[in-house]
């Protein structure tokens, strides 16, 4: 009997997941490994949308083990209760263990690119600021002091910066919109008899800063 066919009338039980209806597992597994890039820090998709994925994926299970059960023929109704309620639950188990193996080369390459967009455009950003730095890092080598070195100072104009200040202590504030993002930079000294100034980098959301804006 074709495919289809065994779909729609289901003519005798088959204990196994999904038995005649492969392409129903690969389609629920394929929308439970989309809900896992939607699920994942850097998806811009709305998490909703992966907890309605799953959801479906769960009455897919239970739909297709109802649907084996009452077509394979009559029989008592709690006993037809029972074998839909364990081949659903083979259902979830099949698709679960599916979901795992091919989760294993999405979870190793996803969070390598998925947040590249971002981090290049706040790098971007900080080294537009640069020469802010720089000018900031020769006052406090000219004068031994943080006090009034940022004074007068002013970030250039740019389209990725929604506000950009500098303080008078040198303190470097920038908001950005896309991606949505908000960095502080403070300079500290490193050697004060020397006057030798280091920069301390801290931003938020952590998953679009680079790597001298998250280490502590």
């Amino acid at each position: 009997m074709s495919l289809w066919w065994r779909f729609v009338f289901w003519w005798r039980p088959d204990p196994r997941p999904f038995a005649g209806a492969l392409w129903v597992r690969r389609l629920l597994v394929a929308a439970c490994l989309l809900a896992v890039v939607l699920t994942h820090p850097c998806a811009k998709s709305v998490a909703a949308a992966s907890w309605g994925l799953v959801m479906f994926a769960l009455t897919g299970c239970l739909l297709e083990a109802h649907m084996r059960t009452v077509w394979a023929g009559p029989e008592d109704l709690n006993r037809a209760w029972f074998r839909t309620i364990t081949r659903a639950l083979r259902n979830v188990l099949s698709v679960a263990w599916w979901v795992f193996l091919m989760s294993i080369p999405i979870a190793a390459i996803l969070p390598a690119y998925s947040c590249y967009g971002d981090r290049a455009k706040v790098t971007q950003a900080l080294a537009l600021v640069t020469g802010v730095r720089q000018d900031i890092t020769d006052r406090a080598a000219n004068t031994l002091r943080l006090s009034d070195v940022g004074q007068g100072l002013q970030v250039p104009a740019n389209d990725l910066f929604t506000l950009a200040t500098v303080g008078n202590d040198g303190t470097i504030m920038l908001f950005m919109q896309d991606p949505g993002a908000a960095l502080v930079l403070q300079p500290q000294w490193q050697d004060a008899a020397a006057g030798t100034v280091r920069w301390v980098c801290r931003g938020a959301p952590l998953k679009a800063m680079p790597a001298e804006c998250r280490t502590p």
